[in-house]
């Protein structure tokens, strides 16, 4: 099986495709029940698929969605509050701050991810 990105960053965009900030998600994958199920940690966004790449997918997809979904209402600042969701400013740096627990892009199995921050049209 090959091996999926534990975790990555997200970099929030605004219309004109500029970065305003980044957070450090990370997705589990797992087998259960004959499906393969996956989740994003920090927000709570479940996913599966018939493949661990396609629960991976289908996992970043829905999370992206989401991500829009409570930009487009408005309620992005406070869901960051309560599940204790930093967002950085700008693009993330490929090394983060000594001490911050969080992964310099690039580094091992980190990835980007762009998500929106306007709905899906």
């Amino acid at each position: 099986m090959g091996r999926f990105p534990e975790s990555c960053w997200a970099v929030l965009v605004d219309d004109q495709k500029e970065a305003v900030g980044h957070v450090a998600l990370s997705f589990r994958i797992w087998h259960e029940d004959s499906a393969w199920q996956g989740i994003c940690a920090e927000l709570g966004v479940p996913s599966f698929g018939e493949r661990p790449g396609e629960a991976l997918d289908n996992v970043v997809e829905a999370t992206i969605c989401y991500l829009n979904a409570i930009e487009q209402d408005g309620e992005r600042e406070r869901i960051f509050s309560e599940r204790n969701i930093a967002m950085r400013p700008g693009m993330p740096s490929s090394e983060e701050p000594e001490g911050t627990g969080l992964p310099a892009l690039g580094a091992g199995a980190v990835s980007r991810l762009e998500v929106g921050l306007t709905a899906v049209g």
